[in-house]
């Protein structure tokens, strides 16, 4: 059995000879380092048991494994929190899924990705000569322990201090480790319509914040958080009002990218409507005043000169779609002059 220390030093190959070992990875794969790294992989193994600790889509709680778990469901990536004293404290994170182990009254779980606080910060104490540590929760002055024989293990809490090897973990580098891919500003787009607007990007992260602004450059408000898919659609929005929108990436420790390039939406009523028109003197000049409800904000109003055949003489009014009432010069030079108020 894998747990079973027997006395002997191991075997760094397989049966066939070139297929590398528990064992073997372990040694190909040490390079020194004799310190934690954070945003690195590893694997966490008990020395008493002879157990790791992963984590499993099914399960709410840490499982126990033998050396034989080396996949992302037994790696963690260490991410320092913002608790510095009297120890700098860190969040031990699955690769799996992004879900942080907790000190839940006692009994370590697994929080949701991106949860903050003391529950879910750890010391780590150590190491000893060998390279042990104590995985302490210092809020609640316990540290983490496995206990039970072989295969039947279970993970614990156990009050300061208890040194003994139920509580020595070691942090082993994995052969095969997880890529923790910083996750960059997505390259979001946008279209919208009747109070609404919906936003698309590609999936370069594991999760994504969506902000939204009616001032460009912000300040933005959170209005969509650590959402898995890679569109949101906002119903919530009001025509005649220019909304500015921006998206983040999270990575799966829940490190979060910079904004991406800030997005635009005009959501407008897509009723039929009808344009008030006015010949209205400013005070030296004569001209026409159109107005029109300011729900259709957004809607383009547009000239045409050749007649209402020439179809492909329709132009744009220049900032007519940022309005809903615009004032234009009078011209007596010319005979005829069709507009239409036309959805963006």
């Amino acid at each position: 059995n894998p747990w079973v220390d027997n006395g002997f030093t191991g075997s760094v190959f397989m049966s066939d000879g070139q297929t590398l070992s528990p064992y073997g990875e372990l040694y190909a794969t040490w390079d020194g380092k004799t310190y934690l790294q954070t945003n690195t992989p590893y694997l966490i193994h008990n020395l008493g048991t002879s157990f790791r600790l992963t984590a499993t889509n099914s399960n709410a709680t840490p499982r126990p494994a033998t050396i034989y778990a080396r996949d992302a469901s037994a790696q963690w990536a260490l991410l320092a929190s913002p608790t510095t004293s009297p120890h700098q404290t860190y969040y031990i994170i699955s690769l799996l899924d992004g879900r942080r182990l907790r000190n839940n009254s006692g009994i370590p779980d697994l929080a949701p990705f991106g949860t903050a606080g003391p529950t879910v910060e750890w010391w780590f104490n150590g190491p000893d000569s060998k390279g042990y540590y104590y995985l302490d929760n210092i809020s609640a002055s316990q540290s983490i322990r496995a206990a039970g024989a072989a295969p039947a293990i279970s993970f614990s809490m156990i009050g300061d201090p208890a040194p003994s090897a139920a509580t020595q973990w070691r942090l082993i580098k994995p052969y095969a480790p997880v890529v923790i891919a910083t996750a960059a500003p997505p390259a979001a787009s946008i279209t919208y319509s009747n109070r609404s607007a919906w936003l698309n990007w590609p999936g370069n992260g594991a999760f994504y914040n969506v902000y939204r602004s009616t001032t460009s450059g912000g300040d933005y408000t959170k209005i969509a958080s650590l959402i898995t898919n890679t569109t949101f659609f906002d119903v919530t929005l009001q025509n005649g009002t220019t909304y500015y929108y921006v998206v983040t990436a999270l990575d799966i420790l829940g490190e979060e990218s910079g904004y991406s390039t800030e997005l635009v939406a005009h959501p407008a009523s897509i009723l039929p409507q009808t344009v008030g028109i006015n010949l209205v003197n400013n005070g030296s000049q004569t001209g026409v005043q159109f107005n029109w409800a300011s729900d259709h904000t957004g809607w383009r109003l547009v000239m045409n000169t050749n007649g209402l055949a020439a179809s492909n003489a329709w132009q744009t009014v220049m900032n007519s779609a940022a309005t809903n009432q615009l004032w234009l010069p009078f011209d007596p030079n010319q005979s005829s002059v069709f507009f239409q108020l036309v959805y963006p």
